[in-house]
């Protein structure tokens, strides 16, 4: 495969690109039946990943096009037309290549599972089992943690492309292995970040349809992990943190119905997390940024249920917390939450204190993007960085 691969990464024209994705994304299918569990995790995954992520940001920048084009500020017809990822493969082939890769991982995955449940149950009775862990064992844990991670990218890389496409057999193949990582309390730790993310992908990319599957699936563990009741945060939490905050952000957003019951209890582990003296540290600022995002759409979205409280929410937080520094994709979300906020007019903006902090927040986010778009060497990226940037711009204009 890795020729084909390489050539894709560097492929400039468009059937070109498309063909050698499709041709490497097969390949890539068998490589991970026929490989060891460190190559899988190493190597074949990664390199999944990375196709499916360069078939994203051609989309994206068609998606940034036909934005650019509706606002005005470009008059090429780049966004017309099928995306690469459409164009790879037709319906009927995506829905099988979807089936192959999903089966792939799972059958990949059962054993590595099946073998770190089976040391768990092993050591139930001991007094402290940490105490007999050798050195083969915490190689184990940290081989399974690898595999766990891999497959949670990809899986992730796969619902921002096809979306809804990949629920029939994401559930069918993987809903299992990660469903008990969340359930098991001494599962591998690890393994629980991986599980925490990759439901929050299937709920923000998979539709209305996966917030009705996983909601409950992830909610109580994403709560119990954000801010544990009986111990304080420590910097060995802070990808648990990012994972659990992102996930409880994505129920929110996805699955009002099920986040309703949940509410109060989300606000109060998120406000907790964010006053944790280890989430004011710069070493932990992602963490705090998925948190900050959580509690923005919860204000946003549940303003009526949350009631006078709202306001003060809101405010605060962009004021402590805006424009986020880390974490990329919650800051792309928070650019996405404040400008659809200002375009609807939200009833929180009546405020003039809140007013005027979304205001110094956009015009924060408007350097940055500006930055962004100048500085980028790569003409996609660029392109996405000035669609990010004009959604800014007239976000301010109509805030003035």
């Amino acid at each position: 495969a890795l020729p084909a691969i390489v050539n894709c990464l560097s492929a400039s024209d468009f059937g070109q690109f498309v063909r050698l994705s499709r041709e490497s994304l097969a390949l890539l299918v068998e490589a991970v039946k026929e490989n060891s569990a460190r190559h899988v995790s190493d190597f074949v995954l990664p390199a999944a990943t990375q196709l499916l992520q360069n078939l994203s940001l051609e989309k994206e920048r068609k998606e940034a096009l036909k934005g650019l084009s509706a606002l005005g500020e470009r008059q090429d017809a780049g966004g017309e037309g099928a995306t690469a990822a459409e164009a790879a493969f037709s319906l009927e082939e995506r829905k099988a290549f979807l089936s192959q890769i999903f089966e792939a991982m799972g059958r990949f995955l059962i054993p590595i599972l099946t073998e770190e449940f089976e040391r768990l149950a092993s050591k139930e009775g001991e007094d402290d089992e940490w105490e007999n862990v050798d050195e083969d064992e915490e190689e184990a844990t940290e081989v399974a943690a690898e595999a766990y991670d891999a497959v949670m990218q990809a899986t992730g890389a796969l619902f921002k492309l096809y979306g809804g496409e990949c629920l029939a057999s994401f559930d069918a193949h993987l809903k299992m292995p990660f469903g008990a990582l969340l359930a098991h309390e001494q599962a591998n730790p690890g393994g629980k970040v991986s599980a925490l993310c990759i439901f929050a992908d299937a709920i923000t990319f998979g539709g209305a349809e996966a917030g009705k599957m996983y909601a409950e699936v992830i909610l109580p563990a994403a709560l119990l992990t954000v801010c544990p009741p009986s111990a304080a945060l420590v910097e060995d939490d802070v990808y648990a943190v990012s994972a659990a905050a992102y996930g409880i952000g994505a129920v929110a957003m996805h699955s009002r119905e099920a986040f309703l019951a949940r509410r109060e209890g989300a606000i109060e582990a998120l406000t907790r997390a964010l006053q944790s003296p280890v989430l004011q540290t710069d070493d932990c600022r992602s963490a705090a940024d998925c948190a900050a995002c959580a509690l923005l759409k919860i204000a946003l979205l549940y303003t009526r249920e949350v009631g006078e409280q709202s306001a003060t929410i809101f405010t605060e937080l962009l004021k402590r917390w805006f424009p986020l520094k880390d974490d990329a994709q919650e800051i792309d979300a928070s650019i996405d939450l404040l400008a659809n906020m200002v375009a609807e007019n939200h009833i929180l903006l009546q405020a003039a204190a809140a007013k005027e902090e979304c205001r110094r927040v956009l015009l924060a986010l408007l350097a940055e993007k500006t930055k962004d778009a100048e500085s980028s060497k790569d003409e996609d990226k660029k392109l996405v960085a000035m669609w990010k940037k004009a959604r800014v711009q007239k976000a301010l204009e109509l805030i003035r």
